[in-house]
């Protein structure tokens, strides 16, 4: 009777009519340099690839820099109009889980202060990986 039942549950569970898939992708912006304090700093990443559009489970994020940071910049990660703040240069999130993965992605960057940077803080590049659930037909 249990094996039964067992089969019965896997028949239902892999019978379904659509499937899903979890899929990464990755875009990356290369960087630029930063000489003022209290201004901000965009990079604009692009839009994911058509075929790893879905619902975001998590993303995870690196921002390069040649020198060290003084102090925490101020950053914020934004999917077309929708943003949030982040704590660190490197990291991983959930704070985007369940919105649609279409769209613009781009960081923002502030340095904290007012003035010119001493010296200025050269950005190699910024990388963010989106994990996405897609439905397969």
């Amino acid at each position: 009777m249990w094996r039964w039942l067992t089969l019965c549950l896997l028949f239902a569970l892999t019978s379904g009519e659509g499937r899903a898939t979890m899929a990464s992708a990755s875009l990356s912006q290369p960087g630029q340099r930063l000489m003022q304090k209290g201004q901000w700093y965009s990079f604009h990443l692009g839009q994911l690839p058509e075929d790893y559009i879905g619902t975001i489970r998590s993303l995870s994020w690196q921002i390069n820099s040649a020198v060290a940071w003084p102090k925490p910049p101020t950053i914020f990660l934004c999917l077309n109009q929708y943003c949030q703040r982040l704590d660190t240069v490197a990291g991983r999130s959930m704070r985007f889980a369940g919105l649609a993965s279409r769209g613009e992605w781009q960081f923002k960057i502030q340095l904290p202060g007012y003035g010119a940077q001493q010296p200025p803080i050269p950005v190699l590049n910024i990388n963010l990986t989106v994990n996405s659930h897609i439905e397969n037909e």
